[in-house]
């Protein structure tokens, strides 16, 4: 019953589910996911955008669901911005990065994380924080996000999937 529970909290708390897939844009950036660098570059490194992610329920690990202190890893898929709104990827939507989770359950409702979010040819961003509603810090990354920091926060819940919105300063100009 505590594997139901992890998936199903995961899902509603960040869209943490089993089925593999993230969606990047900026807000204010026509361009595919891929852009992400020249959006922040317009704005002298800082940028604001969102990931929708679509999780694979397949990759789902746990070490044990019974010991006080659980280990998990789940893995997904990043895909263009309003992919999530429109349904799920479709037949030629290709992903523009991918996604890995893993953490430690303290508790049913105490559960520490680390995202990495692989943005293909541009680099990763990195994530920790308590697993809630709240927002998790940004503590750097690769390639054009290097130097990044700030924050993730409000991680929408599409069942099965999330929306991921980025706040980040310093990256690549």
């Amino acid at each position: 019953m505590r594997s139901l529970f992890f998936v199903l909290s995961m899902s509603a708390m960040i869209g943490l589910s089993v089925s593999g897939s993230a969606i990047a844009q900026f807000d204010d950036s026509p361009q595919r996911g891929t852009e992400i660098s020249s959006a922040m570059e317009k704005r002298g490194g800082a940028g604001k955008f969102d990931l929708d992610v679509v999780l694979d329920f397949s990759t789902f690990d746990s070490v044990s669901m019974t010991a006080p202190i659980q280990q998990f890893y789940i893995g997904g898929a990043i895909y263009e911005k309003g992919t999530l709104e429109a349904g799920g990827p479709g037949e030629f939507d290709e992903p523009i990065g991918d996604f890995h989770c893993w953490g430690w359950f303290f508790t049913d409702s105490d559960r520490v994380v680390n995202q990495e979010f692989n943005l293909f040819d541009r680099g990763k961003i990195q994530v920790q924080g308590i697993e809630d509603d709240g927002p998790r810090a940004v503590t750097g990354g690769t390639g054009d996000f290097r130097n990044v920091r700030g924050e993730a926060t409000g991680f929408d819940d599409f069942g099965g999937s999330f929306t991921a919105h980025f706040k980040l300063n310093g990256a690549k100009k």
